[in-house]
């Protein structure tokens, strides 16, 4: 049965660092036209599981779409290279950014960290400063 929802495509591409947005609306692209190529074949006169068949392999492969993706490096999101780098970590059980919608919460999960150290080095920063001001005088 082909994958009429395109879900593995859609985690394939989150997976290699597309943006997430672009990934969603070439998704939807795809699933459109599906339909349209679907409806050509049924009016051809293939039968409702032949026609689907069909229209999927009109589309191409999944390794064929996600190769045209990445030859656009534009089309790259600005945390695939957190993503990335999260990656090898997976592997000895640190990071699992990659579970069921994990690739989806690596940008949430790097602006959190981000977030997070900064608050830290502005606080320690004030710290130093109270210290300072403390024992020297102002």
């Amino acid at each position: 049965m082909p994958d009429i929802d395109f879900s593995a495509l859609r985690q394939r591409l989150y997976e290699q660092g597309v943006a997430t947005g672009y990934a969603e609306r070439l998704v939807a692209e795809l699933r459109e036209h599906r339909v349209d190529l679907e409806a050509e074949r049924l009016v051809a006169g293939d039968s409702r599981a032949e026609a689907a068949v069909r229209a999927r392999q009109q589309l191409g492969s999944d390794a064929a779409i996600v190769a045209q993706v990445l030859a656009r490096p534009e089309l790259r999101g600005r945390w695939s290279s957190v993503r990335a780098a999260l990656r090898p970590l997976q592997s000895i059980g640190i990071a699992g950014v990659y579970g069921p919608g994990g690739a989806v919460a690596a940008p949430a999960l790097a602006r959190w960290t981000a977030s997070i150290s900064l608050g830290a080095v502005a606080t320690v920063v004030m710290l130093f400063a109270l210290a300072r001001t403390i024992a020297i005088g102002f």
